[in-house]
Order: C-alpha cells, then structure tokens, then sequence
C-alpha cells in the first residue's frame, strides 16, 4: 500500500510530489533556461 492511498495518514503524500535537490549553480541554470519553472519552485517552496 502506497503513502498516497493510506486512509488516514497524518501528511498526505501524492505519487507526483519529488524531492529534488540542487546547488545553487544548478538553481540558477534552472532559472536562466526556465524562469516559469523557477517561479513555480520558489511559490512551492514558500508554502512550507
């Protein structure tokens, strides 16, 4: 049984979430050549 199909679980984890880790020359290469996916990031990364 998957995270994502727990009846009652105390965080919720959806199968598309990721962890994703990057230094910050890789950050900033993400937000040259995608800037809406950098945006994208940064509001999600704000939310917690």
């Amino acid at each position: 049984m998957s995270i994502a199909l727990m009846s009652i679980p105390l965080k919720q984890a959806i199968l598309e979430d990721c962890v994703i880790l990057a230094d910050e020359a890789l950050r900033m290469r993400l937000k040259d050549k995608y800037p809406a996916v950098y945006e994208r990031i940064q509001k999600r990364r704000a939310l917690k």
